[in-house]
């Protein structure tokens, strides 16, 4: 297997569990890697009636750092961005909206850090 099968093989990994985890914490998801004019959404899901697009971060290990570290301004520019694209083809109202991040560290058992409200547009 090539290298970016396996890096695609470790994100799609990494998005069931992290899918899981935002279940067990009472998400409910209406999207999974929603594509837009501007890029693509990893998440977008309901908590309590607000709308949340989740950017999910896999890596097999922590060894040159957690996967949250890899969501700079560049990354959340993008997300923000994308989200945009995204709620321009909304009806009605918007809802509240806010992004979180997810890490998942596959080697760790694996582990997922949920950060809410990761990052303001």
């Amino acid at each position: 297997m090539d290298s970016m099968t396996e890096r695609m093989d470790l994100g799609m990994r990494g998005e069931d569990l992290a899918c899981e985890t935002l279940v067990k914490a009472g998400y409910q998801i209406i999207g999974r890697n929603v594509r837009c004019r501007r890029g693509e959404i990893d998440v977008i899901a309901w908590d309590q009636g607000t709308l949340c697009f989740v950017e999910v971060r896999t890596r097999q290990t922590t060894a040159n750092g957690h996967p949250l570290e890899t969501v700079n301004s560049t990354k959340q520019g993008k997300l923000v961005s994308s989200a945009q694209a995204y709620m321009d083809q909304w009806e009605g109202p918007w809802p509240e909206l806010r992004f979180d991040v997810i890490g998942v560290v596959m080697d760790e058992g694996p582990s997922q850090t949920l950060v809410k409200e990761a990052f303001e547009a």
